[in-house]
C-alpha cells in the first residue's frame, strides 16, 4: 500500500534533485504528480486479527463473539484468523 502524500513528496524531491535532467524527464514527473492529485484516495483501516475459540460445542470469533464456521476470516466482522496482532 502506498501513501499518496508521501509519494507526491518523493516526486517533488526528485524534481528538485534531478532538475539538471532534460525537459521530457521533468514533464513526466509533473504529469505523474498531476495524475496522482486527480486520483480518488481512500483511508485504509487497520486489519483486525482474531482466532477461533471453542465455546460450548461451536466456534466463535475472538473479536466479535459470533458463532461461525472455520474459515481464514470471520464472515461477520472480517477479522483475519490465525492470531496476528490482536488475536
Amino acid at each position: 500500500m502506498v501513501d499518496a502524500d508521501e509519494f507526491d513528496t518523493y516526486l517533488e524531491k526528485r524534481m528538485f534533485y534531478e532538475s539538471h535532467r532534460n525537459h521530457a524527464y521533468l514533464k513526466g514527473i509533473r504529469d505523474c504528480r498531476k495524475d496522482l492529485a486527480a486520483m480518488r484516495t481512500i483511508e485504509a483501516e487497520p486489519v483486525k486479527h482474531g482466532r477461533w475459540i471453542w465455546k460450548d460445542h461451536y466456534l466463535v470469533c475472538s473479536e466479535c463473539g459470533e458463532e461461525n464456521d472455520r474459515k481464514n476470516y470471520c464472515p461477520n466482522c472480517g477479522a483475519r484468523m490465525g492470531g496476528g496482532e490482536n488475536g
